[in-house]
């Protein structure tokens, strides 16, 4: 359904450069601060601080929106799509995450953060969504000396698991394989996504490469990306300090070899 406060048509326009041949096009929809952004092949979307969602087609030129809805009573801090699914999942301030299908837009389920953990002065940080039919939700404790908070849901809004993170979760990056995901934040951990059982990456059987690599773990994550590159599959990681490191991925994530480091 759609707010009474919403209202107005998406508009585009597109202006050219005569310098570079190309045209830049401009998408107006949502009418407060756009939070987030995700995109799958030719579809973009888009949601805001007024809790709206909008999936774009900008295959073939085009500059329409395919569908729109407004499923939350705050802004929207997250999102997540998986094309396998055909889900786009989006996370707000109010403590809710909606599951849309991709291709029409209709709302599948909407699932809610309990009332302890909101009392708790926890707030909604991630959503992912893993291949397999789960939504992992990662909540920010808004004490700076608390620990962060998983939350694993299936598809149908059934809660699988829960448990407190190890310190602040700055990043997430799931295992497309397999039922796993790494969190990477003040700790550097491997999760299996049904129990939430973990394992510290940082431990020398488990991560091979030279002493400098695994030393440079020691400080704060503050990006993730799976890479695929020659039909391998490499972790990116970005530190506090500046650094960049590179994982090749073996058989499984508890298996990485540093392969660079800057």
């Amino acid at each position: 359904c759609i707010r009474d406060r919403y209202m107005g048509t998406p508009t585009t326009c597109a202006r050219s450069s005569r310098r570079s041949k190309t045209s830049t096009h401009s998408l107006h929809f949502h009418r407060q601060m756009v939070t987030v952004v995700a995109s799958a092949k030719a579809r973009l979307f888009t949601a805001a601080q007024d809790g709206t969602v909008a999936a774009w087609n900008l295959s073939d030129n085009k500059r329409e929106v395919e569908w729109y809805g407004c499923d939350h009573e705050g802004s929207v801090v997250t999102l997540d799509c998986n094309r396998k699914l055909d889900i786009v999942a989006t996370g707000a301030e109010d403590g809710s995450v909606a599951l849309r299908i991709i291709a029409t837009g209709k709302l599948l389920k909407k699932i809610y953060i309990d009332e302890e953990l909101i009392k708790k002065r926890y707030v909604m940080s991630k959503v992912r969504l893993s291949p397999q039919g789960y939504v992992l939700t990662i909540l920010r404790a808004q004490i700076n000396t608390e620990n962060d908070y998983f939350l694993v849901h299936s598809i149908n809004g059934e809660k699988i698991c829960e448990k407190e993170a190890q310190g602040k979760v700055n990043c997430v990056v799931m295992d497309p394989q397999g039922y796993q995901f790494i969190a990477g934040g003040t700790s550097f951990y491997l999760f299996d996504l049904l129990t939430l059982e973990f394992v510290d990456l940082k431990g020398e059987s488990l991560i091979e490469g030279d002493k400098k690599a695994l030393d440079k773990l020691n400080q704060e994550i503050t990006a993730m990306e799976v890479l695929n590159t020659d039909k391998r599959q490499r972790l990116i990681i970005g530190l506090r300090s500046g650094s960049i490191l590179g994982y090749q991925k073996k058989s499984r994530f508890n298996a990485l070899e540093a392969v660079f480091i800057s």
